[in-house]
C-alpha cells in the first residue's frame, strides 16, 4: 500500500483571484525540513476545496465529487513522480 498526504484548505471559488471557478484545485506542495523527503508519503499536496462543495459532498449521494477529489489528488501525484523521474535523466 502507498500512502500519500494531502492537505485540503476551504477557500470561496466565487470569490477566487484563479481563472476560473472549479470547486478543486491543486496549489503546491510543501515538504518538512526534518526529513529527507525522499518518500511520497512526506511531500504532503495542498488542495483547495470550495467551501460550499465540501460540505455537500456525502459518502453515499455524491460519489461524483469524491472521485473528482480522489482523481485531482492522484493526478498531483503521478505529476510528482514524473518530475521526480525527469530531474534524475541525465544529460
Amino acid at each position: 500500500m502507498e500512502v500519500y498526504n494531502v492537505f485540503l484548505m476551504l477557500f470561496d471559488s466565487l470569490k477566487s483571484k484563479y481563472p476560473n471557478n472549479l470547486a478543486m484545485l491543486k496549489v503546491g506542495e510543501t515538504v518538512s525540513n526534518w526529513k529527507d523527503n525522499t518518500e511520497d508519503y512526506q511531500k504532503i499536496q495542498g488542495i483547495l476545496v470550495d467551501v460550499k462543495t465540501l460540505p455537500d459532498i456525502n459518502v453515499w449521494q455524491e460519489m461524483k465529487e469524491i472521485e473528482q477529489l480522489a482523481e485531482l489528488i492522484v493526478e498531483v501525484i503521478l505529476w510528482q513522480m514524473f518530475l521526480q523521474k525527469s530531474s534524475d535523466i541525465r544529460i
